[in-house]
């Protein structure tokens, strides 16, 4: 009875624990359990506060950067060849902002993300017209399958990262062929005529830094990916 009391003490994660006073090997136990526990909450704090402190730190570079790249952008002549690496430049840094938003998002705890009824079409309109500029040179037709009426009830920001990293992906690994998008019952479904995941990478398990090397990345994109499907309760295969 005492060690099924502690378990249950640790499963539901109430402080504090029952039993650390005792001068049995129940106690033994219990002042074992607080301290690993006890460690464990101050890593999480750690790295929640540098994750804070890197998002705050790199927030107002990144304003600048986006800011002065908007104004070349603007400033150059119409025919200029410069326009197009301002524009990539202007891209880049909102995409960092982004993620940026979505790392802290992630430090958080998943129970209390502040969720709200996101219209999905919407979105993925957004995420497809973001990812035109990787298909401009291809022949590759962007397609979606969804209806104009369907809600998730997510975080957005969070469920909006889901969707431009795979999608993202997909269009810039598909040289020809078709990109698409479906909502499938309760599925997305995002998939493409490209070559495919490596045999390196575990379809079961995104690893961060694997990719096929085919193509020049840094093998982020899935891995963060899987890191939200978990925070939102979500799957992906």
């Amino acid at each position: 009875a005492p060690i099924t009391r502690l378990a249950d003490a640790v499963q539901a994660r109430q402080k504090p624990f029952p039993f650390q006073d005792a001068t049995d090997e129940i106690g033994v136990l219990a002042r074992a359990f607080a301290q690993h526990s006890d460690e464990l909450e101050q890593f999480l704090q750690r790295e929640r506060c540098f994750v804070g402190d890197a998002s705050h730190e790199l927030r107002t570079p990144l304003a600048v950067i986006a800011g002065a790249a908007e104004t070349i952008a603007h400033q150059l002549p119409a025919d200029s060849r410069l326009i197009a690496s301002a524009e990539r430049i202007v891209r880049t840094t909102q995409e960092m902002q982004r993620q940026l938003t979505c790392l802290l998002l992630l430090s958080r705890d998943p129970q209390t993300l502040a969720r709200s009824e996101v219209a999905l079409r919407p979105l993925i309109e957004d995420c497809m017209a973001r990812c035109r500029p990787w298909l401009a040179s291809k022949t590759v037709a962007l397609v979606l399958d969804a209806p104009k009426d369907t809600h998730i009830h997510a975080q957005p920001e969070l469920a909006r990262s889901v969707v431009w990293n795979l999608l993202r992906n997909a269009c810039q690994y598909t040289d020809e062929g078709e990109v698409r998008v479906a909502l499938e019952g309760t599925a997305l479904v995002i998939s493409d005529t490209g070559p495919g995941l490596p045999p390196s990478i575990d379809t079961r398990q995104f690893r961060r830094f694997v990719h096929g090397g085919l193509h020049s990345g840094e093998g982020l994109g899935l891995s963060i990916v899987q890191r939200i499907v978990e925070h939102l309760g979500w799957h992906m295969t």
